[in-house]
């Protein structure tokens, strides 16, 4: 459950400046996509064993939910580099967007449940062994 936190966080910090916007962006926006994927207590559960594996179609599920909501992925299913852009412009250094473009936009995919979730991810490795080290 930490880690889907962590990570519905982690999604909706960069549609979502102001901890008044985070907020509203958690109900208006991270709670339905809980419930339009179908996202599991058990699948949480399974995360906290250290099973990724296995839970990451719904993860993956989730974030293009969550991406498709503010504009970022498509009605298709199709990423959208200048919309993502564009969102963080605001309140990311611009030399960090484009560091996570280089090390991250291979990971974009297509298709439901594969747009963004792999982007995503990379980007939040990026950024926790930067922490960590």
């Amino acid at each position: 459950m930490k880690f889907f936190l962590a990570f519905l966080g982690f999604s909706l910090i960069f549609f979502a400046p102001t901890k008044a916007q985070l907020s509203k962006a958690i109900i208006d926006i991270g709670l339905p996509c809980v419930s339009e994927i179908g996202l599991t207590s058990d699948v949480a559960t399974e995360v906290q064993k250290g099973n990724f594996i296995g839970a990451l179609g719904k993860w993956s599920c989730f974030a293009d939910c969550v991406s498709q909501k503010v504009g970022i992925v498509n009605a298709d299913y199709v990423f959208q580099v200048d919309n993502f852009k564009g969102r963080l412009n605001d309140f990311v250094l611009p030399g960090r967007i484009e560091e996570f473009m280089t090390t991250c936009q291979p990971k974009i995919g297509e298709g439901k449940c594969k747009a963004s979730g792999e982007f995503y991810h990379c980007i939040a490795n990026v950024i926790l062994k930067e922490i960590f080290e």
